[in-house]
């Protein structure tokens, strides 16, 4: 076992010696990565006699967040800079709205998303969006996108 890990180790058993006190942490070894739990096992005067170690390998875990973090960077990225405005909503309003849509309907993200999106449909196409929004809510077949006129700031 290399140095470092070695004293690594000993400074977290130490540490649950002298606080007694579980310690949590992570690690890793030999390419795979491991959730680690000490747990003191006090003796009748509340000093630690022995220390119980729980060891998870958490390795896919580790790597489906990791990929999960690189996959919303690219979707953020793609969403950020498309030439098109994207908004997303959920519950009647506007939860994400790319910088196009902010700048297509002059205005701000905190408009955008403080009411409902409805108001900012064009009255001409709002039986379509909002009939569209009550399916998709439903769990029916809907569009995943579609095109419809909205009202501009200024």
């Amino acid at each position: 076992m290399p140095p470092e890990v070695s004293k690594a180790r000993m400074d977290w058993f130490d540490e649950v010696l002298s606080l007694r006190h579980p310690l949590d942490f992570q690690d890793s070894r030999l390419g795979r990565r491991y959730q680690n739990n000490l747990q003191p096992i006090l003796d009748s005067k509340g000093e630690v006699e022995k220390i119980a170690i729980f060891v998870r390998d958490i390795t896919l875990e580790h790597e489906a967040l990791e990929a999960l973090i690189e996959s919303e960077r690219k979707y953020r990225l793609l969403v950020n800079t498309a030439p098109i405005g994207i908004v997303v909503t959920q519950d009647r309003h506007l939860k994400l709205v790319n910088p196009r849509a902010i700048s297509i309907s002059g205005y701000s993200e905190q408009e955008l998303t403080s009411g409902s999106f409805i108001e900012m449909v064009h009255p001409d196409d709002r039986a379509m969006v909002m009939a569209s929004h009550v399916r998709r809510l439903n769990g029916e077949e809907v569009p995943e996108s579609y095109v419809m006129k909205i009202i501009t700031k200024g």
